[in-house]
């Protein structure tokens, strides 16, 4: 067996067959050199394609952290607005008085009515003891008065009213559901 390829190249017509004669080595190395083009094209190609999609990654995530952030700094605005209107609740809170007062029926109703301040207050009716008296500052907590069924009621039970700037108002707003 030879060691050499001979490749025919025949042109026109008119010219000539020309041979050409190339060894197996060369031929070998020529093959291994174009395999190895094709992998390292491929290696590019393939490397191309991943920073694309990396940096398409990268972009998503930074307009997500710059979204995550703004919520951040929304949050932070809304819970400081939020400490502040706790706080100026707690300056309310510790100024909270109460008073009683007679409400008139068939029997005297015991009736409490706790002024919040800025016009708001709370009223407690159909007391059978009132704890606190006139002028005395109470707290959240507080025991101010017992369930009776003083005036004109059937049975032990509370009237609960808030008044807003004097006038009373539905109290379902002012109940925390549960």
């Amino acid at each position: 067996m030879s060691d050499h390829f001979t490749f025919m190249i025949i042109p026109n017509r008119k010219s000539g067959v020309k041979k050409i004669s190339v060894s197996k080595t060369f031929v070998r190395n020529l093959l291994i050199i174009f395999i190895l083009i094709i992998l390292v094209t491929l290696y590019v190609v393939y490397d191309y394609a991943s920073i694309k999609r990396d940096r398409a990654e990268l972009a998503r995530l930074r307009q997500q952290t710059k979204e995550q952030s703004q919520q951040f700094r929304e949050l932070a605005v809304k819970i400081e607005t939020f400490a502040e209107r706790m706080e100026e609740l707690r300056q309310v809170d510790k100024k909270l008085e109460s008073w009683h007062m007679k409400q008139i029926g068939r029997k005297n109703s015991n009736f409490i009515k706790i002024d919040h301040g800025r016009g708001l207050a709370a009223g407690f009716a159909h007391l059978s003891k009132r704890v606190v008296t006139e002028g005395k500052r109470v707290k959240r907590g507080d025991i101010i008065g017992y369930v009776g069924d003083t005036g004109r009621s059937t049975g032990a039970h509370l009237h609960y009213a808030v008044f807003v700037n004097g006038m009373p108002v539905n109290p379902r707003k002012y109940l925390k559901s549960s």
